[in-house]
């Protein structure tokens, strides 16, 4: 393929691609926020296996907030923990996949520079009903707890402030009066389609299993107002009182519904000029795409859309020297082209002609929350994106159109 480009900036024009069925999977999975909703992991941070099935967790450090995946490479439930220690490697947290062999990895969570911390206000005490007014696509993060030690669930309906009833069976504080507490920002989805508000997909005794595939989903069991949660990493969980610790409704028919958690917390971009050369005229080059750092996504549906909605509603773009971070937005044909180059391998090679004497290219880096096993939090991948410009001109930071010609 070859690109050529005689206006300052330029994108190629938008083409089918082939619908991808292998999901990028990382085992054991873990995408983590405070309460699962905003990201809060430091992408510096590792995680560790911390303890086998039918053991118990160590989480080091007086004043640590931890998020644990309890479960098999390929369905793990989430628990997250501040300031408890110890909590229960088992199947107190539920069981996310039967008569499967599971471990637990933990990973600290801390507050991201570039996001907001949560806010809560007490919603219940314990043994009583805590309200949570969502709409269909929203959930709260609701925690349990008393004197700054606390377990924290996802939840998108009214919840009892209860041990078993708040969703594990252990208690995080034993013989301490406990209350609960939620956040005073309602949470959503993840954006846009089916997947950013409740879908059922299993009734009493069935698996769900999202529609996106391996992914990060709140998953809730039960009928009518009574539900329980689970926060879920992979591709199905089992519709029962087995997976999810107990039975919310007795004797009443259940089924299960899930939601899209978003994964994305950060699109940044950043121009690199591939060439200078003063007085060089039109020249052909051989420029190489795709993923530079982190894994390629050949990617799971609702990520590649985050990509996508980050980059049209706004994204900081640094300008020659990485310097001057101006936030800017794109539509949707160009936001495509950013999102596709996270699906290609590093090296991916074409030609591209420019008319003056320097060219540059823009990579894109997307952090996302970490995971055990992992190399890294964030995925760095330069996208088919390119400014054409004199040698003593900058980059732009804004988008304007330009016309693209596409040659074989």
């Amino acid at each position: 393929m070859r690109l050529s480009l005689s206006t300052k900036w330029a994108f190629p024009v938008p083409r089918k691609r082939k619908n991808i069925v292998k999901f990028f999977a990382i085992a054991p999975a873990l995408m983590l926020s405070a309460g699962f909703a905003l990201p809060q992991i430091a992408s510096a941070q590792e995680s560790f296996r911390c303890a086998g099935e039918n053991q118990y967790c160590n989480l080091p450090g007086t004043h640590d907030h931890y998020a644990t995946s309890y479960g098999s490479s390929d369905r793990s439930v989430i628990v997250e923990t501040e300031n408890l220690g110890t909590i229960p490697c088992s199947n107190d947290l539920g069981d996310p996949h039967g008569n499967v062999g599971k471990s637990c990895n933990a990973i600290e969570v801390r507050q991201a520079t570039s996001e907001p911390e949560l806010s809560f206000a007490r919603c219940a005490s314990e043994n009583q009903k805590c309200t949570v007014p969502a709409a269909d696509g929203e959930y709260a993060v609701v925690r349990y707890g008393a004197n700054g030690k606390w377990l924290y669930n996802n939840v998108g309906s009214d919840v009892w402030c209860a041990n078993g009833s708040f969703g594990f069976n252990f208690d995080p504080i034993p013989n301490v009066a406990k209350v609960c507490e939620k956040s005073t920002t309602m949470l959503k989805g993840a954006p846009r389609g089916s997947e950013s508000r409740w879908q059922t997909c299993a009734n009493e005794g069935g698996d769900c299993k999202p529609r996106g595939g391996f992914g990060t989903y709140l998953i809730r069991y039960g009928a009518d107002t009574r539900w329980l949660y689970r926060t879920v990493v992979g591709n199905a969980l089992g519709c029962n009182s087995s997976a999810f610790g107990r039975d919310p409704a007795d004797g009443t028919f259940k089924h299960c519904q899930y939601m899209g958690l978003r994964t994305v917390r950060n699109v940044q971009g950043q121009w690199n000029r591939l060439n200078a050369c003063g007085g060089c005229g039109a020249n052909t080059y051989k420029i190489t795409k795709g993923v530079e750092r982190g894994k390629t996504r050949e990617s799971t549906s609702h990520w590649t859309q985050e990509v996508k909605v980050s980059v049209e509603s706004g994204f900081k773009v640094a300008g020659i020297g990485g310097t001057a971070n101006v936030e800017t937005t794109t539509t949707f044909g160009k936001s495509d082209t950013v999102a596709s180059s996270f699906t290609e391998t590093a090296g991916t090679e074409f030609e591209i002609l420019c008319d003056k004497g320097a060219l540059w290219q823009l990579q894109t880096t997307v952090d996302e929350f970490c995971r055990p096993s992992s190399a890294s939090c964030s995925t760095t991948a330069k996208a088919e994106v390119f400014q054409c410009a004199t040698v003593q001109d900058q980059p732009k930071t804004s988008w304007p159109e330009g016309d693209v010609k596409i040659t074989k």
